[in-house]
């Protein structure tokens, strides 16, 4: 009898694992079929704002090394060489751009002379057509990427070349200066990385600032404002940039493994075991992150402040996703530094017109009168313009102003 009992249970243990088995397979299955469509039609809505999903779109053809504006670019940047007390130096000059004492003018020029190798490789780069870096994108996470970092610090020291042409009041040095500046910057612009974007936002600031220079400099000459207006009419499209960086971004997150957004790749069987029996999960989480990309793609050209408010709350933008609200904070940090340097390109732009309108020696015609701005698209609040008391035009944002504090 008692055999009898162990077997029954003995069979009802066998039937209930089955059962357990068969109900997991349905459960499984469901799941694949729901993540599988979940993930198509999250796909289709990030193909419709952002385009499709493919890596192999963003690769820029290489010109032959000779040809290529990248190539004079990073060999320039690996030139640079700055002993420790001049790298404090420029980074003292960058900090305090208000004034410098003759001492550091001196100093700053005694720097950039030492690195005239390294400026007659950047300037090489002028004469070239067509630039590529060589990124390749479809290896996503793995993709190898320029020296970012001695780029930057290549475009800080040009801009250190073109504030004390400045101070001397060498226009033809500062229209070479902004011009390699410019060339630098848009041959990083004419790439897809997010990170690349935001070096291509700080290389802005530079320009910014010397077209803040210039209009403000009581002496400048129609040359000097030549310069800076050459320099802004050939800055490219940022959010047409910023666009593109996003899909990039978004469409590696649709084709990479998730162990390869995680934790590195699985070992062992029992590991790839694992990542094989989660690909159900992965897929509806995947599908929430191009969604994320998708959402955030629509709202890419809104004021910062717009963004800032929709991302409040349990169903902000950064929410509803376990992989895009990872990212989703730093995708709103860089969207306010983009919208930010929009912002400045516009106060700079202004400012430029005004100033050719009260240069004697200008060509008024050669810049447009001012247009009606509704709104600067940080804040999304006015631009003004106001005469000081002592006759001088200050063209603010203040809406902006007042963002950028808080």
């Amino acid at each position: 009898m008692g055999r009898r009992t162990e077997r029954r249970l003995l069979r009802r243990v066998a039937v209930g694992a089955a059962l357990a088995v068969v109900v997991l397979l349905a459960a499984s299955l469901a799941l694949a079929f729901y993540g599988g469509w979940r993930l198509a039609d999250a796909e289709r809505r990030f193909t419709a704002v952002l385009g499709p999903p493919e890596l192999a779109r963003f690769e820029l053809p290489e010109p032959p090394e000779p040809d290529n504006a990248a190539t004079w670019l990073a060999a320039g940047a690996s030139a640079i060489v700055l002993a420790e007390d001049e790298g404090e130096l420029l980074r003292r000059l960058v900090s305090d751009r208000s004034g410098w004492s003759p001492d550091e003018l001196a100093a700053g020029e005694r720097l950039a002379a030492s690195n005239g190798p390294a400026f007659e490789l950047l300037r090489r780069s002028l004469a070239c057509p067509r630039s590529s870096f060589g990124i390749d994108y479809p290896a996503g996470a793995d993709a190898e990427l320029p020296e970012l970092v001695e780029l930057l610090s290549a475009g800080r020291l040009v801009w250190l070349d073109a504030r004390l042409a400045l101070a001397a009041g060498d226009a033809e040095r500062l229209a070479g200066d902004l011009a390699l500046l410019s060339r630098l910057t848009e041959a990083l612009a004419a790439e897809s990385m997010l990170i690349g974007s935001l070096i291509v936002t700080a290389l802005d600031r530079y320009g910014f600032d010397l077209v803040h220079q210039a209009v403000t400099a009581p002496g400048a000459d129609a040359a000097t404002l030549g310069a800076a207006e050459r320099y802004l009419a050939g800055r490219g499209d940022r959010l047409e940039l910023a666009r593109r960086a996003l899909a990039a971004e978004g469409a590696m997150m649709a084709t990479a493994p998730l162990w390869a957004l995680t934790a590195g790749q699985p070992s062992g069987l029992g590991q790839r075991l694992a990542a094989r029996a989660a690909l159900p999960a992965e897929r509806l989480l995947r599908a929430g992150a191009l969604d994320g990309y998708a959402r955030f793609g629509e709202l890419l050209e809104r004021p910062h402040a717009e963004l800032l408010a929709a991302a409040s709350g349990p169903d902000g933008i950064t929410q509803g996703s376990l992989l895009f609200g990872l990212v989703g904070p730093n995708l709103l940090d860089w969207h306010g530094k983009l919208q930010l340097g929009e912002t400045l390109a516009l106060l700079a732009e202004r400012s430029l017109t005004l100033r050719w309108r009260r240069t004697p020696t200008g060509d008024p015609a050669a810049a447009p009168p001012p247009g009606t701005v509704s709104r600067e698209p940080y804040a999304g609040g006015p631009v003004g313009v106001e005469e000081a008391a002592d006759g001088a035009l200050v063209v603010s944002a203040p809406a902006a102003r007042e963002l950028w504090l808080e």
